[in-house]
């Protein structure tokens, strides 16, 4: 005799916890998602500490090459323009200012090696060489600018040496005659004449430019923005630009390099660093 009866079915609430191998309960979804909020929150701070550790690196860099670009154009400045005038005739300007915005400035000086010889005999025309017998000439090379000045006549001018002849010993300039026959004893002596000036073709990179005589402008220091000169003269007068160029004392210097980029921390300016300082023209008469 078959019995009928009630079958009773329970039912369990499931939990949310995550079951894993073995039988051992795992985490729960509010535990996942709580380690998740505090794992972003923790990788949110180590990304920001890179970033500002990145920045703070990067604006490093940027600054050290400002300073270095100041004081490559520092070094420089102070160099030729505390050797201008010397060996120089009287008639050459040691130093010739230009009262612009930026300044410029050429300084004139011999070489430092001292490379000089005196003509031997009056030129036969006005592109004939210079005839230097009794001189050493191994001093002087092709393409070097050279003066020669007639100390008699106080006359001279610059030429371009297209070829040197140590045997007769001789100096070549075929590229222009002269504009007169210079005498036995002038003196012939490699001057260098250097134009240090500010381009701003491309307004977000100035750029200190250095020009020697006869060739091309190179660039010198980047990112100078701004160049100034004030004369010391003799007489304790303190202009732009020296009416009497061999009465200079002193030459009072102030650049102003910045940061390749703007900072975005400082209103997106540069960052800027003045450079002052104080030459003495040694070379000139006091």
């Amino acid at each position: 005799m078959m019995r009928c009866g009630v079958y009773r079915v329970m039912i369990r609430p499931v939990q949310n916890t995550v079951r894993v191998a073995g039988g051992e309960s795992g985490m729960t979804i509010l535990e996942l998602l709580i380690v998740t909020v505090i794992g972003l929150a923790v990788t949110s701070a180590a990304l920001g500490a890179y970033l500002r550790m990145n920045n703070q690196s990067i604006w490093q860099d940027q600054i050290a090459e400002m300073e270095q670009s100041g004081r490559a154009a520092e070094r420089v400045l102070s160099q030729r323009i505390r050797m201008a005038g010397f060996g120089l005739p009287l008639k050459l300007a040691p130093v010739i200012g230009t009262d612009t915005n930026p300044d410029s400035i050429t300084v004139t000086a011999q070489n430092a090696g001292m490379c000089q010889g005196y003509s031997s005999a009056l030129m036969t025309n006005l592109s004939s060489p210079i005839q230097c017998s009794g001189s050493d000439l191994s001093c002087f090379a092709p393409g070097m600018w050279a003066y020669v000045y007639d100390a008699v006549g106080d006359t001279g001018e610059f030429f371009q040496i297209t070829s040197v002849d140590l045997g007769s010993p001789a100096l070549a300039h075929d590229t222009r005659p002269f504009s007169r026959l210079y005498p036995s004893g002038s003196m012939v002596s490699h001057i260098e004449k250097y134009t240090y000036y500010i381009d701003r073709s491309d307004t977000t990179h100035p750029v200190l430019m250095e020009q020697p005589m006869g060739g091309n402008a190179e660039p010198y220091a980047e990112n100078i923005e701004s160049l100034d000169f004030f004369y010391v003269m003799q007489s304790g007068d303190t202009v732009s630009v020296p009416a009497i160029p061999r009465k200079v004392r002193n030459v009072l210097v102030r650049l102003v390099a910045r940061t390749p980029r703007v900072d975005m921390e400082m209103e997106k300016d540069y960052r800027r660093r003045a450079f002052d300082f104080n030459v003495s023209v040694r070379n000139l008469e006091f």
